[in-house]
């Protein structure tokens, strides 16, 4: 009997818990995805706020059924930002199926909406932005993330970035690069505004701003699209005198290494020795260095950027001895800001001869340091040879010590044939009509030097704000009876626009 009741019992136990269970189920209750229990976390906090009241109702009509994402990143606009209200473009615009916290988005180059449109990420001064709109910080729900933006996520990615001021001295160069995004196919303009004038002063993205008057200059770049739109950035450059005047000759030297000839022993016995001695004649412009032959050469810098001023040349070189020695003058800028010259900054000053009759080239001479046949041999990289002699009793060359403890060096430059004057027993050189230094009579309009003359080593012209450093490497190699090798004599290397000296790059191509 008790074994009876007890089967009965389970039995009945049996069917109330499947009744309980049947009851528990209810076939009409809706079963969310996550995407679409996500979508209801986010309605829940998206009540709270009522400027959001159009967003909200915009994602709330939104159906994510199809969605396998597990958070998202809601980027919800403010009421009456959408002109013509939030329309499904704009709602799946501002809807990323992945959760991203702002440092995530810094990570991303560009992210995907609902809507399968590219965004854009870009982060300035660590305000991060989508298409160009700062999107501000976020809140966590759930798995998802919420940001309040006041502008509405453009469609299309247009940025053009730039600072909105800069202060700087006279004859210092303001590098403006306006970031851009999504603007290559487009055309640049500079206008510039200053003292009641507006000019264009660039066609180009980048610009590089430098000036000799002070003032407040208004810079604005313009950025023309295919398709007719237009956008601009604009930054204002304060310019000052420098609390210290600024000096017309060099304030540094970085290299002096003239080869063999006449006085080249006259700075020193090291080469520290040779650069200060050198450098303390130089500064003042009233140099008297030697440079020997081919090759001999120095380099020099400004303690500000010589600014290549449109139309006009920028400086100058002076030479002693009253004998022409052709030189050839290479600039650099400092295009990276690191204060010396660096060797992918030089450019070669194109002068009237270059690619003549009269122009023979790179080339590179290596001198022996120990005399024999009354001077010094030298050989080319094609295989000529020659010396740098003794003229008796009126020149006796030698070689700076620092580089006579090795058993030859080697000199490299642009070599040019030099024009010799007719019936002239001294073989004196005759000047080239511009562009060299040691060349034109001192002080003479086609001494002085346009910066806009510059080559790279393909001889295309290069665009440089201004130079920063000047090489000058001596270009003739040969003898003159009695006075010995062609020798480049420098006395100064200076900048003509801080000794308001105005020659046009017309006048100094003229003949004489």
């Amino acid at each position: 009997m008790n074994g009876k009741f007890l089967i009965l019992k389970t039995l009945i136990l049996s069917l109330l818990v499947a009744g309980f269970a049947s009851c528990s189920d209810d076939p009409d209750k809706e079963v969310l995805t996550p995407a679409q229990s996500e979508q209801k976390l986010i309605l829940a906090a998206l009540e709270s706020r009522p400027e959001l009241s159009e967003f909200t109702e915009a994602f709330r009509s939104l159906d994510l059924g199809s969605s396998t994402a597990t958070g998202f990143t809601i980027l919800a606009i403010k009421n009456d930002v959408a002109e013509g209200g939030i329309t499904a473009d704009i709602l799946k615009r501002h809807i990323l199926e992945k959760a991203y916290t702002p440092s995530a988005l810094t990570e991303e180059g560009k992210v995907k909406s609902l809507g399968g449109i590219e965004l854009v990420v870009k982060t300035t001064e660590g305000v991060v932005a989508l298409n160009n709109a700062p999107i501000g910080t976020h809140t966590v729900i759930g798995n998802s993330t919420l940001y309040i933006l006041d502008e509405v996520i453009p469609a299309e990615n247009t940025f053009l970035g730039l600072a909105p001021e800069f202060a700087v001295t006279i004859s210092r160069v303001v590098a403006l690069r306006p970031e851009v995004i999504d603007l290559d196919n487009a055309s640049f303009e500079w206008k510039q505004e200053f003292d009641g004038n507006e000019s264009v002063v660039s066609k180009t993205l980048n610009y590089d701003f430098i000036t000799l008057v002070p003032g407040e200059y208004k810079l604005t770049v313009i950025a023309k699209q295919p398709n007719g739109k237009t956008l601009s950035a604009t930054t204002t450059i304060t310019v000052t005198e420098p609390e210290e005047g600024l000096s017309a000759f060099p304030n540094r030297i970085f290299d002096f290494t003239p080869a063999p000839g006449q006085y080249v022993t006259l700075y020193g016995d090291t080469k520290d020795q040779a650069l200060n001695t050198v450098f303390e004649q130089l500064k003042e412009g009233k140099g008297n260095v030697y440079m020997g032959a081919f090759g001999g050469q120095m380099v020099v810098g400004f303690d500000h950027t010589i600014m290549n001023r449109p139309g006009f040349c920028d400086f100058t070189t002076r030479y002693g001895g009253g004998n022409a020695s052709p030189s050839i003058i290479w600039v650099a800028y400092d295009t990276n800001g690191n204060g010396k010259p660096d060797d992918d900054e030089w450019y070669e000053i194109k002068g009237s001869e270059y690619g003549g009759e009269n122009d023979l080239g790179i080339q590179s001479f290596t001198y022996q340091t120990t005399k024999s046949d009354g001077g010094f041999p030298w050989t080319t990289q094609s295989g000529e040879a020659g010396h740098v002699l003794d003229s008796p009793p009126f020149a006796t060359v030698e070689v700076a010590a620092w580089l006579a403890s090795e058993p030859t060096f080697t000199l490299t430059g642009r070599q040019l044939k030099p024009k010799i004057k007719e019936n002239d027993f001294f073989l004196s050189a005759l000047p080239f009509d511009w562009g060299y230094a040691a060349s034109q009579p001192n002080n003479s309009k086609q001494a002085a030097i346009d910066i806009d003359w510059a080559v790279d080593a393909e001889g295309n012209t290069v665009q440089l704000p201004g130079v920063d450093f000047i090489k000058v490497v001596n270009a003739i190699q040969g003898m003159r009876p009695m006075s010995g090798e062609y020798r480049y004599q420098v006395t100064s290397i200076e900048d003509l626009h801080l000794q308001t000296i105005e020659i046009t790059t017309e006048e100094a191509q003229s003949a004489n």
